[in-house]
């Protein structure tokens, strides 16, 4: 991250949305992927010495209640309203009552209005005495004069370590947050912090312009999720304000925990999309990302998100009434891992398809897997009978969701990108994934439909190419594919060839694209 530092207030604000009930194991989804993003402060709920009927426990965290999750190394805190502090009977004892379950916590922060500055200013004394952070935010920031944000500060106690304002209406232009931001006191050491809302779709913009005016917290939630319209989006923050791209496991649990518990049914593959956000900053064209997201793919968000990040096989949408293919990259050549390299240069690679009448036979040549020059890429999941081979490794398309992967092959397997496999890669890798889980095909154990697609055979092929094959022989790929999907292979094996003139390209059995047929078994590096 850049020197910006991230707050997810999702618990707290996105509680809004949930009368702040979250299950167990979305929030601990949500600790884990704060802490993969490097995510420094997390705020989890409200906290008040009593719940209110009907509001669910993040209305009121308890130490209790975070002992529950593995918070890694966030700095964990919660939020009091001063609103709260001033009407009850003795505020002295109500914050010793908040700060009494709350041990647990690295900061607090404080909400309040322009004349709630004694409530502040008591939390600030007692938290401080505690050794607990402070951080006070100053809310309905449209409303505000610039002196009334320098007097507001200029007011507080101290010990106070965060200047936070709070855009609570969304009405705020990034001009205005300009202005007001830049009005914020500058003290040493003390944070300057701003908090957006997305009612008049600027929040985004409105922290950017927090940014050039000195803030250097930023409050998001995941989706958005918050009190009206929402909050900045914690994904998109990540994007836009970190100095560094996103690593691979990072943006995978990104795209799952959207996926899994921010999303609602549909949202995946609406306009919305975290996605298009992503692709656009990715320089992808929308109508790719749109390709990526069509439901007959089957691609989860985590996987259209590890495909606009690659650099090694670029997508990109044609003008021929294909879908979106694999453009073989120049530079992936001097990037494929050394693993796969080892696996693969020198020999002769076999890549398997979908038609069941050619596979089923194949599969019963045990000698398949058992020779060292041999090396086989399966292009769905009818890997069942392979997968007693000690040294097989399998390379399915880039994107085939993990536990699909795992009904297939009946065991436990790794999900990685060629591009990353490593030394201590188990035996049997799921290298990539398989496409269309669901609508071509003849179905498959537990009704699964695989089949392979122009996507899932370029890249195989791209991979296998960069990787140092010798060769490589077709096996059951083409058969029994609509012309549509048969006119889309035929363009990927066309820009193969032209992008690999000395690579062999054949085919066992018949051939719907003009390829050499021939007998593997005869080739010299393949007899026992």
């Amino acid at each position: 991250m850049s020197d910006v530092k991230i707050l997810d207030c999702s618990l707290r604000d996105g509680g809004y949305r949930t009368q702040w009930n979250f299950s167990r194991k979305r929030v601990q989804s949500l600790l884990d992927t704060a802490a993969l993003s490097k995510i420094q402060y997390l705020e989890f709920g409200f906290a008040s010495p009593r719940r209110k009927s009907g509001e669910g426990p993040f209305a009121a965290v308890s130490d209790e209640l975070l002992q529950r999750f593995v918070t890694h190394d966030l700095a964990v805190g919660f939020m009091v309203e001063a609103k709260n502090i001033a009407s009850s009977a003795s505020p002295s004892k109500y914050i010793e009552e908040v700060l009494e379950i709350t041990r647990s916590f690295q900061f607090v922060r404080v909400a309040a209005n322009l004349g709630e500055l004694d409530s502040v200013n008591l939390l600030s004394q007692i938290a401080s005495e505690r050794g607990i952070t402070l951080m006070a935010n100053l809310m309905r920031a449209s409303e505000l004069q610039d002196e009334d944000v320098v007097t507001f500060f200029s007011g507080l106690d101290k010990s106070v370590r965060g200047l936070y304002l709070a855009d609570s209406f969304g009405a705020l232009t990034p001009e205005r947050t300009f202005e007001l931001v830049s009005a914020i006191p500058h003290w040493a050491g003390v944070e300057i912090g701003f908090h957006a809302h997305n009612n008049r779709g600027m929040a985004l913009a409105n922290v950017r312009a927090a940014r050039a005016a000195g803030a250097t917290i930023i409050d998001g939630t995941w989706a958005g999720h918050g009190r009206g319209s929402g909050n900045a989006r914690l994904e998109e923050l990540l994007v836009e304000l970190g100095e560094e791209p996103l690593g691979k496991e990072t943006l995978f649990h990104i795209g799952d925990h959207l996926e899994r518990y921010e999303y609602s049914e549909g949202r995946v593959r609406d306009e919305s999309s975290f996605a298009f956000h992503f692709g656009a900053a990715r320089g992808a064209h929308p109508n790719l990302v749109s390709d990526l997201l069509r439901p007959e793919i089957g691609l989860s968000l985590a996987e259209v998100l590890e495909a606009l990040d690659s650099k090694k096989a670029v997508l990109e949408e044609e003008q021929l009434e294909i879908h979106s293919f694999v453009r073989f990259s120049e530079n992936a050549d001097s990037e494929i891992s050394p693993k796969l390299r080892e696996l693969t240069l020198g020999k002769v690679c076999i890549v398997v398809g979908s038609a069941p009448n050619e596979i089923d036979s194949l599969l019963e040549v045990e000698l398949l897997t058992g020779k060292p020059d041999v090396f086989v890429a399966t292009l769905n999941g009818r890997v069942k009978n392979l997968e007693t081979a000690p040294d097989a490794t399998f390379v399915l398309h880039h994107h085939r969701i993990r536990q699909a992967a795992n009904d297939f092959l009946g065991q436990n397997v790794a999900l990685i990108s060629p591009f990353t496999l490593d030394a201590d890669s188990p035996p049997v890798t799921i290298i990539c994934g398989a496409a269309f889980p669901q609508q071509f095909g003849s179905p498959v154990e537990g009704g699964k439909v695989p089949i392979e697609s122009g996507t899932t055979l370029a890249y195989a092929l791209a991979a296998l190419a960069y990787g140092g094959a010798e060769s490589i022989v077709l096996v059951a790929v083409g058969g029994g594919l609509d012309p549509e999907r048969q006119k889309e292979e035929n363009a990927v094996i066309k820009s193969f060839t032209e992008a690999f003139p000395g690579i062999k390209l054949a085919s066992i059995g018949s051939s719907i694209y003009g390829l050499e047929v021939l007998n593997p078994w005869a080739h010299p590096r393949t007899r026992a």
